[in-house]
């Protein structure tokens, strides 16, 4: 009987982590050994551990503090379920659990803090750059960030981008490379665009509990347009990364996604109010977010 507790605790800690999120986190921080291993840099395996750890750490917290607030205001009985959205109903199922899912969001906030303050002692203040900010958006997400429209749009990038791909980057190398801030810039949109359509189906409910983003605020056809501005803008920065020789040729097969995701948008012209086609797109941008920067990656570990 004890067993059976026990395994249910664990499964529904690992629900609230949202497990297939993380793959998320492994793209980046792939990206960002991408850029540092091909700018020549020679990558020492326990720093790189703990960045990676990093990575994780924060990302698990993130989701997990969500899953906690959104059961505490009882966003996730209002939500939609999808693989994207409406949270993962861990906590709907095992509402006992709520107390060890803040402690274990605790913790890995505090694994974050822990690793950061290694590197402020071995790097100095610079790795504060890509700190602070990340550890800003764990904080103040749930409560602070979601109610501010703009801040919400650009937050997932500054994390993901930010202080994932650049933050790698600054903690293997102890510099502020120009070239992984660019590179940092592919994230930055596509982690945007992703939370940004993942909102869709949750307007209703999101609205109920005092959210203010830009879907709740602007509606959905503005939100597409912005989608399409990041997509564009996604396209700028591999283009422009491939001239100044920052990526090779073979990165530009990053395109490919983006282009895909364009072109199944402009097909689905109901996209935006039925529930089946919103749920293909959602699929599709994912699929977009995960690939472009694993083909730039690709090409950048060949290069070096």
């Amino acid at each position: 009987m004890k067993y059976d507790q026990l395994k249910n605790q664990l499964i529904t800690l690992i629900g609230t982590s949202k497990p297939s999120f993380l793959i998320l986190t492994v793209v980046c921080v792939l990206l960002g050994m991408a850029i540092t291993v091909s700018s020549g840099y020679n990558v020492k395996p326990f720093p790189l551990l703990l960045v990676i750890s990093g990575g994780f750490e924060a990302h698990l917290a993130v989701n997990v503090f969500n899953e906690y607030f959104d059961f505490r205001s009882g966003l996730d009985y209002k939500t939609i379920k999808t693989r994207f959205s409406g949270g993962s109903g861990s906590l709907q199922k095992s509402p006992e659990m709520a107390a060890p899912v803040f402690v274990f969001a605790a913790i890995n906030l505090i694994l974050v803090f822990l690793i950061a303050l290694y590197f402020l002692l071995s790097l100095g203040s610079i790795i504060l750059l890509p700190f602070i900010p990340g550890i800003l958006l764990i904080i103040f997400y749930d409560h602070y960030i979601v109610k501010k429209p703009f801040i919400c749009l650009f937050a997932p990038g500054i994390g993901f981008g930010f202080s994932i791909v650049a933050g790698i980057n600054i903690a293997l190398t102890s510099t502020v490379c120009w070239k992984a801030l660019m590179i940092s810039l592919i994230p930055f949109f596509l982690v945007n665009n992703l939370l940004l359509m993942n909102q869709f189906p949750d307007r209703e409910a999101d609205f109920s509990v005092g959210r203010k983003n830009v879907v709740i605020i602007y509606g959905k056809k503005a939100s597409m347009r912005i989608y399409k501005l990041f997509m564009i803008c996604t396209f700028i920065v591999i283009i422009l990364s491939a001239f100044l020789k920052i990526i090779p040729l073979f990165s530009l097969s990053g395109l490919v996604p983006l282009i895909i995701a364009l072109i199944k948008m402009e097909a689905q012209k109901d996209v935006l109010e039925k529930h089946s086609s919103l749920t293909s797109f959602l699929s599709t941008n994912a699929f977009t977010v995960l690939l472009t920067p694993s083909l730039i990656a690709a090409g950048l570990f060949l290069k070096s």
